[in-house]
């Protein structure tokens, strides 16, 4: 899993970054499964691509996968990033303090951009 791969390399962070199949290489792994149209998994997460999986999947007109890639932004700017995010929905949710419904989305909703602040690019 992720988290087996992080352990080897426990100073770098790894996020989900989408790529062109056209711009991957061998030896990069994936963060989740290929699944073609038909629901059917053609690679698992975690998988280490070879250029032998490249050209299978270019054959089945894959265009985009996701990989797990070093995350480069260093702590300073995930703090700015966080900041943004929460500034932003409490811009957004300004007058939901007394609606209970409005205050649990308001949460939902920070707590998944903050998820994918730390999961993506």
């Amino acid at each position: 899993s992720h988290k087996n791969i992080q352990s080897l390399h426990s100073n770098m962070r790894f996020i989900h970054q989408k790529i062109l199949l056209d711009k991957a290489s061998a030896g990069m792994t994936l963060a989740t499964p290929i699944i073609n149209e038909r629901g059917m998994t053609l690679l698992g997460a975690d998988i280490i691509l070879t250029d032998a999986h490249i050209k299978s999947l270019k054959k089945r007109e894959i265009e985009h996968i996701i990989i797990l890639a070093e995350d480069s932004r260093s702590e300073e700017q995930l703090t700015q990033e966080r900041a943004k995010i929460t500034e932003r929905l409490l811009f957004i949710f300004q007058n939901s303090e007394f609606d209970h419904e409005l205050s649990r989305l308001h949460d939902l909703v920070l707590e998944y951009r903050l998820q994918q602040l730390e999961e993506s690019l």
